[in-house]
């Protein structure tokens, strides 16, 4: 199942669901492949963001702004806090959250 490049790096699980995960095409593990310098990544995905004219907000967000802008999408990168994170899928938004 799934594409053979990644089948070294990627490990289907019995787990199910995870509270608080939203996870529409499954769970799986993630196998050790490499090292990511997490800062200088956070940084250049942010300069990527502005130059495309992308805002990247980095203080806390009220989700109620979403919920009125029926015309935005939204990328939500809220890392090891998503389960305390009240994000909801608003039907005329995109929301994608990881």
């Amino acid at each position: 199942m799934g594409d053979d490049r990644f089948k070294n790096y990627l490990e289907h699980t019995s787990v199910k669901s995870i509270d608080g995960v939203q996870s529409p095409y499954g769970l799986g593990k993630v196998n050790t492949f490499g090292n990511l310098d997490t800062n200088l990544f956070l940084d250049q995905s942010k300069l990527y963001f502005e130059k495309a004219g992308i805002e990247f907000i980095t203080e806390k967000f009220d989700y109620t702004i979403a919920e009125k802008d029926a015309a935005a999408s939204y990328i939500f990168c809220e890392g090891i806090d998503v389960d305390k994170k009240s994000i909801v899928q608003l039907s005329s938004n995109e929301i994608i959250s990881w």
